[in-house]
């Protein structure tokens, strides 16, 4: 069996992004040079089944511009919340 390495493995581990704006474009194409797929979550996708295709992802990222803050977090399934990472731009 081939081992793999933690840091093949990190690196190899989904990122989420909620709203890919300009800042959120930026970040996904920062993740995908450093070899992580990247799914991005727009307003017209349920986030729910994006939970249920992905429950594990290293990280998920919010993007949401700050009068989208509260609404955006409401919205994150309870498998996404302890990977949450905050980026808001106003």
């Amino acid at each position: 069996m081939k081992r793999v390495s933690k840091k093949a493995k990190a690196m190899s581990q989904p990122i989420v992004i909620i709203a890919i704006g300009q800042l959120g474009g930026v970040f996904a194409r920062e993740f995908l040079r450093k070899g992580h797929p990247v799914y991005p979550v727009t307003r017209g996708m349920n986030i729910v089944d994006q939970a249920e295709k992905l429950p594990d992802p290293e990280l998920v990222l919010v993007a949401v511009a700050e009068k989208d803050f509260q609404s955006a977090m409401a919205t994150i399934p309870a498998a996404w919340r302890r990977r949450v990472a905050l980026r808001q731009n106003d």
